[in-house]
């Protein structure tokens, strides 16, 4: 090729430019999305119950932000349909249970660190759908989405979506165990659309305080209604992936 090098490296860079690949340019809604739960992760306050006290240091904000950055992956690779919920429920999935105390590194069981990070996680959903509604940019799959792994996360990032900044930790780990359960009865339906109802039913009737009554689940207590709710968020996530 003839001509001045200069004028050589701006063609290849600009063709190099042209290489990349157009969903990469159109994830502006999944970048907000990340940045917005980044900023939540740092603003929000561990509170342990058990002890009837704030948490002054933790290692939270660097497990919150290690489940925005798995929403943000997620968002990357999903249609833009999907998107902002999979930004939403891959983080909430990611969020610990648990924080290890500073400096001491002792480990806490009884705090709202789920809580905090799952409201962090709807921040990003929130700006998410913001970026969408204000510039959309449609786009397609360029992941793979397991329907039944994604009613889980659906699942337990819902069981905290009504809760408070003040609710104890034991009804969100009851809820994500209902939440797992749903998964081997999903993935026994040959079929998707199958499967996601199978994932409703299988996680309702490991839910708390909820009876089965002429086939169907009951709450008998707000916890139970909570949970029936989480189940049937991952069942209609579900069904929205397989469709």
């Amino acid at each position: 090729m003839n001509g001045h090098p200069c004028k050589i490296l701006a063609l290849f860079l600009l063709l190099g430019a042209a290489a990349i690949p157009r969903a990469s340019a159109q994830a502006a809604d999944c970048e907000t999305a990340f940045t917005q739960c980044k900023a939540q992760c740092g603003q929000s306050g561990i509170f342990n119950m058990e002890q009837g006290q704030p948490v002054e240091q933790s290692d939270f904000k660097e497990k919150c932000e290690t489940s925005c950055t798995a929403g943000l992956e997620s968002c990357r690779e999903q249609d833009s349909k999907n998107a902002c919920s999979s930004f939403y429920y891959h983080c909430g999935g990611g969020c610990p249970s648990t924080v290890a105390e500073q400096p001491s590194g002792s480990e806490l069981l009884g705090t709202n660190a789920f809580y905090q990070c799952a409201m962090s996680c709807k921040e990003g959903k929130t700006g998410c759908e913001k970026t969408q509604t204000a510039a959309p940019e449609p786009r397609k799959r360029s992941g793979a989405f397991e329907g039944c792994a994604e009613a889980r996360l659906a699942c337990e990032t819902t069981c905290v979506a009504n809760g408070s900044p003040l609710d104890d930790a034991v009804f969100p780990e009851k809820c994500r165990k209902a939440c797992a359960a749903g998964v081997p009865g999903c993935q026994k339906e040959a079929s998707p659309p199958a499967g996601c109802n199978a994932s409703f039913f299988s996680c309702a009737a490991e839910c708390p305080d909820v009876e089965k009554v002429d086939g169907d689940y009951k709450e008998t207590s707000d916890d139970g209604n909570r949970c029936l709710n989480a189940c049937s968020a991952g069942s209609q996530y579900c069904h929205s992936i397989a469709g």
